[in-house]
């Protein structure tokens, strides 16, 4: 059994030589142009995707964002603001074909794209992470393009939530600290004779567990080089983990 491993389209033995040489032709110039936009705006090596992203999703055309919002978002969800050049990654067709409309309608202007995704998409470890794509306009703001990949849970914002900055982690501290104080006295444990010598008796379990919190949270941070999001959401360094 043979396998017919050229491009050409299901239909092509039905068309006329001719026709079929020119719809060749159509075909092998968008993709020269779909390099070339890899090229301008994409990491060295990047690739467009071989398949439909089904859950690519183009924005409004009026949905734009300042600084202030992207940081405060990257901020709170752990994620990296980038140009795009800095992705090296799989590009669906898409997002290609979404940046080449922007450049057919903006045509002489020379555009700026940025990715907003978490730092193991860029590092090509989490491809399904919902990158979101944004072009930069002249007066400062951002224009949310498309995004694409799997939608971001609340669990993930509340498990980033102590490593957004060092005011996030003491406070995630002070509360499982009370958490746990307040357990042990729903379960019977550490209660005095009087409400007085309760509360006496839990802030030991209040210090003791802020303080194995915040311990075990900085040795995390230590040990896998994290930083708080609030120093690096839009930094050109990365670390590999």
């Amino acid at each position: 059994m043979s396998v017919d491993n050229t491009n050409e389209p299901p239909f092509a033995e039905e068309l006329p030589q001719g026709l079929m040489a020119e719809l060749n032709q159509v075909l092998n110039f968008d993709q020269r142009i779909d390099k070339m936009v890899l090229q301008r705006h994409f990491g060295f090596g990047a690739t467009p995707s071989s398949s439909a992203n089904a859950n690519f999703s183009k924005a409004r055309d009026h949905l734009y964002l300042n600084s202030k919002h992207i940081r405060n978002t990257c901020v709170a969800y752990r994620l990296r603001f980038l140009r795009s050049n800095v992705y090296s990654g799989t590009i669906p067709f898409e997002v290609i074909w979404s940046i080449k409309d922007k450049e057919f309608r903006l045509f002489p202007s020379k555009l700026e794209f940025y990715i907003l995704a978490s730092n193991s998409f860029f590092l090509n470890k989490k491809p399904k992470s919902n990158p979101l794509l944004f072009m930069k306009k002249e007066n400062g703001t951002y224009q949310l393009i498309c995004q694409w990949g799997h939608k971001r849970s609340v669990f993930e914002k509340l498990a980033n939530y102590p490593f957004r900055d060092f005011k996030s982690l003491v406070l995630s501290a002070f509360i499982f600290g009370l958490l746990c104080s307040v357990l042990t006295g729903l379960l019977g444990w550490a209660n005095g004779e009087t409400y007085f010598k309760s509360i006496l008796y839990k802030v030991p379990i209040f210090v003791l567990c802020a303080g194995a919190f915040s311990t075990g949270a900085l040795i995390y941070g230590l040990v896998t080089r994290t930083e708080f999001s609030s120093d690096n959401w839009n930094k050109m360094y990365f670390k590999q983990r």
